[in-house]
């Protein structure tokens, strides 16, 4: 199996015309790639995720590919604000925020999770 990390929006300063290159790179990744099974989509849960990220979910979705949401940096936040960030990004992706996985990298927190998620799907 591979584990690809594609470059993501973060808070990377970049141009416009770099944007676009991202994402024509990452929309030929996934679309070429028949033995794609799953994304892992990282998002820091301190930071309003919105269309953009929406949208990036939905492409992979059409493509048949499932999405996996993973929420980092849940150390920085309190239990009642990783509960609110989950159903919110549940409303926003459309699944249930007990599917979305909250971890910290640093206190290793819903590693076992993230382990486990990754090993069924090989």
């Amino acid at each position: 199996f591979t584990l690809a990390d594609l470059p993501g929006y973060g808070y990377a300063r970049r141009s416009a015309e770099e944007g676009e290159s991202f994402d024509r790179m990452i929309a030929d990744y996934a679309s070429t790639r028949n033995s794609l099974r799953a994304i892992f989509f990282l998002m820091d849960m301190r930071r309003e995720q919105g269309s953009v990220e929406r949208e990036s979910i939905e492409y992979f979705e059409r493509l048949n590919v499932e999405v996996i949401v993973v929420g980092t940096k849940s150390d920085k936040l309190s239990k009642n604000e990783i509960a609110n960030v989950r159903r919110a990004w549940g409303d926003l992706f459309h699944r249930s925020p007990e599917l979305i996985l909250a971890t910290s990298s640093t206190k290793k927190d819903g590693r076992d999770d993230l382990l486990r998620a990754i090993g069924d799907r090989l």
